[in-house]
């Protein structure tokens, strides 16, 4: 019976990574952070900021979601919403149109590029992301010497998406954020692409003996994870009134901490969106209980994200093992 006991303990702590066992870790922050901070961490001012700050990294971590689904990775995502971000603020000037649609390219340009390097050059997606994770963000500090790029605050319409409330309650981030997770719902469980993305994360090489567009698929994810991060960085811009050159310099590794820890395997071929919204709620309520404690360095939150996302991956390891040795022991019998 111990014994049992004991083989339950890894299931039940793989089971608080995934999507389902991440609403009960939201649930035990929501109770700590309530009995510990009170109002300081219940009045609605603070749950507001928690929501808008996890909405622009959501974003961010719905195209991320996709990219390590398929298998892949992407550390670049930061360095893309930095550029796009800065572009759209020196467009701002001209409209609100031209400054979206800048912000946006910046995206789909940089998204393309890492998908071909990758798909076409057979580069691993790691390293290729890592290089151009460097290389972008050097484009981000060289466009205006290092400094930040005010946006013109009389273009009311592009202010509004990061600053404005739909209904007059509805932050603009949140709205953006849920219409491009139903969206990106929508794109996995319900279409050709999704399907592709799954089988290609699963088994990349079973994929390409059915036929698949492996190639056409990983590419298209690429461009997607550029597209969501651009989307990121044209709503923080707007939010803080100026494009950052320094801006989303740790979303790499935090975004891919939000993604695992909702519960997408980091082997890819398994995840939804449901797991994205938990894990940028999780990610963000421990950033906002350090920032309540206040006598606590703020670099700890980096050993916190770090720690949550070794243990994800642990157990996730831990389950396939287990999953693998059962499969073993059928065929055996």
């Amino acid at each position: 019976m111990e014994n049992k006991n004991r083989a339950g303990i890894p299931v039940m702590l793989k089971k608080a990574f995934s999507s389902n066992g991440s609403i009960l870790i939201v649930l035990l922050l929501f109770l700590f952070c309530g009995i510990r901070f009170g109002n300081g961490f219940l009045n609605a001012t603070n749950l507001l900021n928690i929501v808008k700050q996890m909405s622009i990294t959501g974003i961010a971590a719905i195209g991320i979601n996709f990219v390590i689904i398929s298998g892949g990775r992407d550390l670049s995502c930061g360095s893309i919403a930095a550029v796009s971000a800065i572009i759209a603020a020196f467009l701002t000037p001209y409209g609100t149109i031209p400054a979206v649609l800048g912000g946006l390219a910046v995206g789909l340009v940089f998204g393309l590029f890492n998908g071909f390097i990758i798909t076409y050059m057979s580069v691993t997606p790691l390293i290729g992301t890592l290089g151009t994770q460097w290389a972008i963000r050097s484009i981000a500090l060289l466009l205006n010497n290092n400094t930040s790029v005010a946006i013109d605050e009389s273009l009311s319409l592009f202010v509004f998406i990061g600053r404005g409330d739909l209904f007059g309650f509805l932050p603009m981030p949140t709205v953006i954020f849920g219409c491009l997770l139903v969206a990106g719902h929508i794109l996995l469980k319900h279409t050709c692409f999704g399907r592709h993305v799954m089988a290609i994360g699963g088994q990349e090489e079973s994929a390409v003996m059915m036929g698949l567009p492996t190639k056409r698929t990983k590419m298209g994810v690429y461009l997607l994870s550029g597209l969501m991060a651009s989307t990121a960085g044209l709503v923080l811009c707007s939010r803080m009134g100026c494009g950052q050159p320094q801006s989303g310099i740790s979303w790499g590794m935090d975004i891919m901490a939000i993604v695992v820890i909702g519960g997408t395997l980091i082997r890819g071929g398994k995840g939804n969106m449901i797991g994205v919204i938990l894990g940028a709620l999780i990610m963000n309520i421990v950033s906002n209980m350090i920032n309540l404690f206040g006598n606590i360095n703020a670099y700890i939150q980096d050993i916190i994200n770090a720690c949550m996302l070794l243990m994800a991956v642990l157990f996730q390891t831990l389950a396939a093992s287990r999953f693998m040795h059962k499969n073993k022991e059928d065929v055996k019998a």
